[in-house]
């Protein structure tokens, strides 16, 4: 039995303020969580397995579920949802995302909000996702490939370094600052017992720092959106009214998805989300416009080296209506890349879709690829339902037994939506689901 850490006499008192007579505030933190999970648009999921389950009223993709372990569903393998607490899906739908336009997420681990972010630019436009964390940021990566996303560009930078190296300039920007974790403290006690007044001091200090940093980028007219999963005003109303004194040049914006929450505790700073007015845990968001007009830049491809006659050979042999106007090649490395300037002194985890990689004379697709494709685009797939036992025995990593399909490169689908790759050969199928993430 997990006993959870008492919530701290400090936090409590601070707090009270979210009182309301029917609903105490720190009432709800000895009650269950809310979890819930967003569907990825261009991965479409059955009707009747949606019927299920209850809709988030602020995000049209979001839906309650009540298994905190949902993680090992195939639909999650293929990319078809992430899990994500359902405040923190308010955030980006603040952000009023055009599919052209040019994002930085800026503090992007572990990669709820770029994946939701990417799912608005439906494949065009620009997203950087950085993070500073080397660790973090390989989860930020897998979330994003698993999801089948191409027009990311993965950076593990301290935001200052990456906001000094980049040329470009974004038409909005996102800060989801780390924070002392208020918005946890019911399904994490491990933030309960690390929370302190000298940890919200000291995270505002770093809070501060890395908006004004990420204001030099902002482009005229674009739109800064802050948030933190913390509920102290020091992290929160302290610090948007800091950042408005010292750049006049940006206003508050009431996005009509306040409307949802909790306005009134903040004094119009931005919009506070209280678990105990709402089904969720917390998230505070701020909304901050850029005097200016937007305008469209075009900016260079990156130049790479020849492309592979073998990797050419691979596509015509294996996929159809699948167009790569420019690849990179390094050193065995294939990628499709987006449209970026050149930054030579990033430090990039991934840029784009990395298609796959040579092994002697032969080009081996990648899992990233295969969650880019669409099931029509493979000229050889194996597909299953979700109730066949071969997707289980796919997903543990098994060799199957298949017949009917000609040997060669094979994308393995369950219900429409892509898993991975096998290699047919004499009637087996070779399993190429990727060894750190199967089944066990």
């Amino acid at each position: 039995m997990i006993v959870k850490p008492k919530l701290p006499d400090r936090f409590i008192e601070k707090t009270k303020v979210f009182d309301t007579p029917q609903k105490p505030f720190t009432d709800v933190y000895e009650k269950p969580s809310f979890h819930g999970f967003r569907l990825h648009p261009s991965k479409p999921l059955p009707q009747s397995f949606l019927t299920h389950y209850k809709k988030i009223p602020w995000c049209k993709d979001g839906y309650y579920v009540d298994q905190e372990k949902f993680g090992n569903h195939p639909y999650h393998h293929a990319g078809a949802f992430y899990i994500q607490e359902p405040s923190a899906m308010a955030v980006v739908e603040m952000m009023d995302i055009q599919p052209n336009d040019t994002i930085l997420d800026l503090c992007a681990a572990p990669g709820g909000k770029s994946t939701q972010i990417a799912s608005y630019l439906s494949d065009q436009g620009l997203l950087i996702s950085n993070d500073i964390d080397q660790g973090r940021s390989q989860i930020l990566l897998y979330n994003l490939e698993r999801m089948g996303i191409t027009n990311t560009v993965v950076t593990n930078q301290e935001p200052k370094t990456l906001i000094q190296t980049l040329k470009i300039m974004f038409d909005r920007i996102l800060v989801d600052a780390p924070c002392s974790g208020e918005g946890l403290f019911r399904k994490d006690p491990l933030s309960r017992e690390q929370w302190s007044e000298d940890l919200v001091k000291s995270c505002a200090i770093r809070q501060q720092d890395i908006l004004n940093t990420a204001a030099i980028k902002l482009k005229p007219g674009g739109t800064l959106v802050y948030s933190t999963c913390t509920f102290s005003s020091e992290e929160n109303e302290e610090v948007i009214v800091r950042f408005l004194k010292d750049h006049p040049d940006f206003y508050l914006y009431k996005h009509p998805l306040f409307s949802f929450f909790n306005e009134t505790v903040t004094q119009g700073i931005g919009v506070k989300i209280l678990p105990n007015e709402v089904e969720a845990e917390g998230h505070y968001v701020a909304v901050l416009k850029k005097l200016g007009t937007l305008e469209f830049k075009d900016f260079k491809q990156w130049t790479g080296n020849t492309k592979s006659a073998i990797f050419h050979q691979f596509i015509l042999d294996h996929l159809k209506d699948f167009k790569v106007q420019f690849t990179f090649q390094h050193k065995d490395f294939f990628y499709h890349l987006p449209k970026m300037e050149e930054h030579r002194h990033l430090h990039i985890l991934r840029a784009g879709l990395f298609l796959g990689e040579f092994k002697e004379t032969r080009f081996i697709p990648s899992h990233h690829l295969a969650h880019a494709l669409k099931p029509h685009q493979a000229k050889r797939t194996l597909s299953l339902t979700l109730e066949d036992s071969q997707v289980q025995r796919y997903l543990k990593g098994e060799e199957l037994t298949i017949d009917g399909i000609e040997d060669g490169w094979t994308l393995v689908i369950v219900d429409h939506l892509p898993l991975g790759w096998g290699k047919m050969s004499k009637g087996k199928l070779k399993n190429h689901y990727p060894k750190g993430l199967r089944l066990v």
